[in-house]
């Protein structure tokens, strides 16, 4: 039985949603990126309480209380992003940092899975394939800062010789997962994380076929 229906916003295309508590948070782009905070405390009576415009998109969020983090995208670039929803009809950008150098993307993009917040360490780590001039692509796992009332600072990277699907941080100690690397670096100092070690491993497979007496 369908209970309410709120039309936020037209010509637009719904990129991501987050449901907490009494409200909602909807990211919709089509020229600019508008965050749209949505009461649902009354599923009969869904209401729109406020609404933010910044540039580019954001593809999914993560709720910190009253502060928001948002993985996506800025034109070329890939980004994430701080909001503050403390007052609902009045959300903020705290700010945003661009992850990446040149032309870039972010698994976390496609896969949230892959938007790595280790709130103890007021650590994100975020998988990146930077383009440069020449094209080549470049496989990196940055770190970056937040803490939820200063903001947001990029660190350094960890380099892998495989796109890079996730990171993991015990402490100082950073696992860089990639298709075909696994990297453990010592990230001590944030901004310049020392190698450790490197092991490749074996490439996923993603379909046999009987071919006779072979696979």
């Amino acid at each position: 039985k369908k209970l309410d229906k709120l039309v936020f916003m037209t010509d637009q295309q719904l990129y991501g949603t987050k449901f907490e508590g009494n409200r909602m948070y909807a990211v919709t782009y089509f020229q600019q990126d508008p965050l749209h905070v949505i009461d649902i405390s009354d599923p009969a009576n869904l209401k729109q309480l406020g609404e933010l415009e910044v540039p580019g998109w954001s593809t999914h969020l993560e709720v910190r209380g009253t502060k928001i983090l948002a993985a996506g995208r800025d034109g070329n670039t890939s980004k994430i992003s701080l909001y503050d929803v403390a007052d609902p009809e009045n959300p903020k950008e705290i700010n945003t940092v661009e992850v990446g150098s040149g032309y870039s993307y972010s698994e976390a993009e496609y896969d949230w899975k892959a938007f790595k917040i280790f709130d103890e360490l007021g650590l994100i780590l975020y998988p990146v394939t930077d383009y440069g001039d020449d094209w080549t692509s470049r496989y990196k796992l940055y770190l970056v800062d937040f803490d939820l009332d200063k903001g947001l600072k990029t660190r350094g990277y960890i380099a892998s010789d495989s796109y890079v699907r996730r990171g993991v941080a015990i402490q100082d100690l950073i696992f860089s997962i990639g298709e075909s690397h696994l990297v453990t670096a010592d990230a001590s100092d944030r901004d310049n994380p020392k190698i450790l070690s490197e092991l490749t491993l074996a490439a996923y497979v993603n379909g046999v076929t009987n071919c006779g007496k072979a696979l």
